[in-house]
C-alpha cells in the first residue's frame, strides 16, 4: 500500500513535467521556410493563342465570263500538276463569232489593199456604166414630162379612189396599234416582276450562304448546311438566269410587237401620206403634174452630174486620210478577232501550281459559277497557321519572333516557328477586335493536316543571364507603386525593395535590390 501511494504522485509528476516540455517547445520554437537562392537565368514573356493549319496557298480559280461547263477533268481530293487541265467550257459560240471576226478582218485588210492600190480598171468600168444608167435616166425623165400630159385625168380619178383605201386601211392599223398596246405592257411587266423576285431569291440565298459558310469557317455549321446553303444557292441563280431569260425574251418579243404594230401603222400612215399627196396632185391639175415631171427631169439631170463628179473623184489618186482610216477599220478588225481567240483560250482551266483540289463547283451542263470558284485548289506539304489575336496583345507581336507550336490531334509534338505576318486590318470575331497572325514552320512533319487545331506561345520578349524571382513572391508596397520580397538573413526576415525589369510568364527579372545567393523567402512551412 504505501509502495502505492509513492508511484502515482510520481506519474503526475512526470506527465506534467512532459506536458510543460511540449507546450514550451511548442510556443518557443524557430519558424521554418521554403527558400529561393537568387541565381542568374533567362526570363521569357510570351503570348498563347489557337490557330488553325492552312496551306500556304489556297487558289480559288474560276472564269472571268459566264459559259456553260462542258467538262470536268478533276474531283475533290485529287493531285494535279502545274498545266493539268480541270474545266473545261462550251465554246461553239465564241468559235462562230471567231469566225466573223476572222472574215471582218479580211474584209478590212482587203479595203485597205484597195486604198492603197486605187481605182482598177474593173471599177472604171462599173463607174462608166453608172454614168451611162444616169445618161439613160436622164433620158427617161424627159420622156417621162411628156408622159405627165396624158396621164393626168386617168390619174386624178385614180388618186382619188386609192385615197380612200389609204383613208381606210390607216384607221383600220390605228385601231390595232392602240388595241395591242395594253397586252404587250402587261406580258413585259408579269417578267419583270418575276424577274425581280427572282433576283430577290439569289440576293437572300447569296446571303444565307455567307452566313452559313462563316459559321462553317468558325465550326458553328456542319458541312451539310453548307452544301444545302450551296445547293439552295445554284437553284436561286439558276431561277435568276431563268427569269432574266425570260424577262429579257419578253422584251424582245413586247419590242418586235410594238415594232410591228407601230410599222403597220407607219406604212398605213404612209400609204395614206402617199395617196393624199397623189390626190392633191391630180386635182391640181395639169400644171403641177408637168411640173412634177419638170422636177423628176432636173433629179435626173442633178443625178446625172452627181455620177460625173464620183467618176471624176474615183479617177483622182487615193487620199492619205483615206488609207489611214482603213488602216485603223482593219487593225480594230484584228484586235476584235483576238480579243474572241482569247476567250476561247480562257475558257479552258488549267492548274497554275501543283496541289490537291479541295472543292469542285462546276457541274456539266450547268452554267460556270460565278458567285463561287469553280475549283479550289491548295498546295500539299508546306502549311502555315492562321491565328487570331486580341487588340491588347497584338502590339506585343512582331515578325520573326519565335513561336512555339502543339497540337491537339498529335500529343507530345513540339515545334518551333516563326511570326511571319500580322494584318494591318482588324477582324471581328464574335464583337471582338481581332488582328489575324501568320505563323511559319521552321521543321515540317508528314502527320501534319490542313484544318488541324495548333496552340501557339508566341515569344514575344526574353533576358537571358539576369537575377530573377518567381513572381508569386512579389509583394507590393503600402505606397501601392513598387514591390518588395522576405529575405532571409543572419539576423532574421527583412522586408527588401526591389527594382523589376522585364516582367514574364511566370518569373521576374530583378535589376537591383538582390544578389546572387541571398535567401528570398517562399513561404512558411
Amino acid at each position: 500500500m504505501r509502495a502505492r501511494y509513492i508511484v502515482i504522485p510520481v506519474v503526475i509528476l512526470v506527465t506534467l513535467a512532459a506536458t510543460s516540455f511540449w507546450v514550451y517547445r511548442t510556443t518557443h520554437r524557430q519558424p521554418e521556410y521554403e527558400l529561393f537562392e537568387v541565381h542568374r537565368g533567362s526570363v521569357t514573356r510570351s503570348v498563347a493563342i489557337s490557330g488553325s493549319v492552312v496551306s500556304r496557298e489556297r487558289l480559288e480559280l474560276g472564269f472571268l465570263s459566264p459559259g456553260i461547263v462542258k467538262s470536268v477533268a478533276v474531283g475533290v481530293g485529287d493531285q494535279v500538276k502545274a498545266g493539268d487541265l480541270l474545266v473545261v467550257l462550251d465554246t461553239v459560240v465564241l468559235q462562230n463569232q471567231a469566225a466573223q471576226a476572222r472574215a471582218n478582218a479580211a474584209a478590212a485588210q482587203a479595203m485597205l489593199r484597195k486604198a492603197q492600190d486605187g481605182l482598177r480598171s474593173v471599177d472604171r468600168g462599173v463607174l462608166d456604166r453608172s454614168l451611162s444608167s444616169a445618161g439613160v435616166a436622164l433620158n427617161t425623165a424627159q420622156a417621162n414630162l411628156q408622159d405627165a400630159y396624158r396621164a393626168r385625168d386617168i390619174e386624178a380619178e385614180n388618186a382619188r379612189v386609192a385615197l380612200d383605201n389609204a383613208r381606210s386601211a390607216y384607221n383600220y392599223a390605228l385601231s390595232m396599234f392602240n388595241s395591242s398596246q395594253g397586252a404587250i405592257s402587261g406580258s413585259a411587266e408579269i417578267a419583270r416582276v418575276a424577274l425581280s423576285n427572282a433576283l430577290l431569291t439569289l440576293n437572300y440565298a447569296q446571303s444565307n450562304y455567307n452566313s452559313i459558310y462563316n459559321l462553317y469557317q468558325a465550326g458553328q455549321a456542319t458541312v451539310y448546311e453548307l452544301q444545302q446553303a450551296q445547293l439552295t444557292l445554284n437553284n436561286a441563280n439558276a431561277g435568276y438566269q431563268s427569269a432574266r431569260a425570260s424577262y429579257d425574251a419578253a422584251i424582245r418579243q413586247s419590242t418586235v410587237e410594238q415594232a410591228g404594230a407601230s410599222s403597220n401603222l407607219d406604212a398605213a400612215r404612209s400609204r395614206l401620206d402617199s395617196a393624199q399627196a397623189a390626190y392633191n396632185v391630180a386635182v391640181v391639175g395639169a400644171d403641177i403634174k408637168v411640173r412634177s415631171a419638170q422636177n423628176g427631169l432636173s433629179a435626173a439631170q442633178a443625178a446625172y452630174d452627181l455620177t460625173q463628179a464620183q467618176y471624176n473623184q474615183a479617177s483622182a489618186p487615193a487620199h492619205s486620210a483615206d488609207i489611214d482610216v482603213a488602216s485603223a477599220q482593219a487593225a480594230a478588225a484584228y484586235a476584235a478577232a483576238r480579243s474572241i481567240e482569247a476567250q476561247i483560250t480562257r475558257a479552258k482551266l488549267t492548274a497554275p501550281i501543283a496541289g490537291v483540289i479541295t472543292d469542285v463547283n462546276a457541274k456539266v451542263g450547268e452554267l460556270s459559277p460565278m458567285t463561287s470558284a469553280a475549283v479550289v485548289l491548295e498546295t500539299t506539304g508546306d502549311f502555315l497557321i492562321e491565328a487570331n489575336i486580341s487588340e491588347v496583345d497584338v502590339n506585343d507581336i512582331k515578325i520573326s519572333q519565335s513561336v512555339r507550336i502543339t497540337f491537339d490531334a498529335i500529343s507530345d509534338t513540339k515545334l518551333n516557328g516563326t511570326v511571319a505576318s500580322i494584318d494591318p486590318a482588324a477582324t471581328v470575331v464574335l464583337g471582338v477586335i481581332n488582328y489575324k497572325v501568320t505563323v511559319a514552320f521552321n521543321e515540317m512533319r508528314a502527320d501534319i493536316r490542313p484544318a488541324m487545331t495548333a496552340d501557339l506561345e508566341i515569344l514575344t520578349d526574353q533576358r537571358e543571364d539576369v537575377i530573377f524571382l518567381p513572381r508569386r513572391v512579389l509583394k507590393r508596397t503600402e505606397t501601392g507603386i513598387g514591390y518588395f520580397v522576405q529575405v532571409l538573413t543572419s539576423e532574421g526576415i527583412e522586408d527588401r525593395d526591389i527594382t523589376i525589369g522585364l516582367m514574364g510568364d511566370n518569373e521576374v527579372e530583378v535589376t537591383a535590390g538582390l544578389n546572387e545567393g541571398e535567401q528570398v523567402v517562399l513561404r512558411e512551412v
